[in-house]
């Protein structure tokens, strides 16, 4: 018995230095975060056109007639020097089931939001020549 507690407390532990040593730390969502609202794309070659980030972790997006949903968690959230607001978060759409980790800026001024997504890890800087950039005005 006491082997077996010792293995599942060595689990534990390898799996939380794991996390620990990937950079990986919580955040605590809030109920007023600057990132909720609706953002509207104003390049229209650029999909989608429209997101809506709600409190309960959903993100409705819309191109057109063409609408489609996805589940997201904020794993990071600081500001710069400038107080522009930065925002990590993992998002899993419906739609196809694609699946992102994506950067987001949003201006000082609150008016715009920048973000930058990748399918193997977080972004590391917005980067406006990177074919998932993405530019968006609040609504």
């Amino acid at each position: 018995m006491k082997s077996l507690l010792a293995l599942i407390l060595s689990i534990t532990l390898v799996a939380f230095t794991a996390g620990a040593l990937a950079g990986e730390r919580g955040y605590i969502v809030q109920d007023n975060e600057e990132l909720y609202g609706m953002w509207i794309n104003l390049d229209k070659s650029k999909r989608p056109q429209k997101q809506i980030f709600k409190s309960d972790g959903t993100i409705e997006f819309s191109s057109g007639a063409t609408k489609w949903r996805a589940r997201y968690l904020i794993t990071g959230k600081w500001k710069d020097s400038q107080g522009n607001i930065f925002y990590r978060y993992h998002f899993v759409a419906d739609y196809y089931g694609l699946e992102a980790y994506t950067l987001a800026k949003i201006s000082n001024s609150g008016n715009t939001l920048e973000t930058l997504r990748d399918s193997e890890a977080y972004p590391t800087e917005i980067e406006p020549e990177v074919p998932f950039y993405r530019k968006y005005t609040r609504k």
